[in-house]
């Protein structure tokens, strides 16, 4: 609630800017898992799976983000931090999110104990499991526009890069990210 957000030192205006941040990833990481994963069937020459269509409604525009820090340049505490909550994640990466909440490093060393089970690793593996389900089948309604791709075009190491973040990296995110918005949205 508001109160807990002012005890950890974050403003109002702070969590405007935090849940902007949020829904940029959400738009963005929704959409290069549907796109990728398309993509990546395509190459791979698998059929697509059933789906209900793609919607056609455009999202609000949002404010541009703040710029995104690099790890090396962060201070050790909040590298720490933002090493800590990517320690939770398989596969290895730093998600760019967590680089970002680094703006706000007392949201960064609040999140475990606010998050809570949405961060556990063992929830993190199954609420990507469950985005890589939906996310092919929702990726078909992409496919026709990629069915004149040949299998193997892009070479073995984009393939390798598409294959790590559409079943590692992007969908470990999207539930993280769904969470986060409903945290923020919480009064």
């Amino acid at each position: 609630d508001a109160a807990t957000w002012r005890a950890a030192g974050l403003t109002p205006a702070d969590r405007t800017a935090i849940a902007g941040l949020v829904e940029i990833y959400n738009r963005g990481n929704l959409t290069n898992l549907l796109l990728l994963t398309a993509l990546r069937q395509s190459l791979d020459g698998q059929q697509p799976a059933a789906s209900k269509g793609a919607s056609t409604t455009a999202p609000d525009p949002l404010p541009a983000p703040p710029p995104l820090p690099r790890l090396d340049a962060l201070a050790p505490g909040i590298a720490a931090l933002v090493e800590g909550l990517a320690a939770r994640h398989p596969g290895g990466v730093v998600p760019s999110l967590y680089l970002h909440l680094a703006h706000w490093p007392q949201l960064l060393a609040a999140l475990p104990a606010w998050a809570g089970e949405l961060i556990e690793p063992g929830a993190i593996v199954a609420a990507r499991d469950a985005t890589l389900r939906l996310a092919a089948m929702e990726a078909a309604t992409l496919r026709p526009a990629l069915d004149g791709l040949e299998a193997g075009k892009p070479g073995q190491p984009a393939l390798a890069a598409i294959e790590r973040f559409t079943q590692q990296v992007i969908p470990a995110m999207v539930p993280v990210g769904l969470g986060l918005r409903r945290l923020l949205a919480q009064p």
